[in-house]
């Protein structure tokens, strides 16, 4: 069984995490945490998408997404608005 565990450092404004286009966590406010995504993978191919999004000014998304122990970092700064920057991993389960 795939374990998948999102763990977030910096959300600013907002980090959301979708898994087979379903949202499943939603982080911000310079919030930190850790969420187990692995409840919503499915058996087969799984696409999990990151999204950062910043309201306004500068943003700030740090974090990794950990697929059975092994950690994908992000670590993305932005002086845009809006949805701007995203992550897409296919994980089998």
């Amino acid at each position: 069984m795939t374990t998948v565990t999102l763990k977030v450092e910096i959300a600013d404004d907002q980090v959301v995490a979708f898994v087979n286009s379903v949202q499943v966590a939603s982080i911000s406010g310079n919030d930190s945490g850790t969420h187990d995504l692995t409840p919503y993978l499915s058996s087969g191919d799984n696409q999990i998408l990151i999204v950062g999004v910043n309201t306004e000014g500068r943003g700030h998304y740090k974090g990794s997404l950990d697929i059975n122990g092994s950690s994908q970092l992000f670590d993305q700064s932005t002086t845009n608005g809006g949805l701007t920057w995203s992550q897409k991993y296919v994980v089998k389960n």
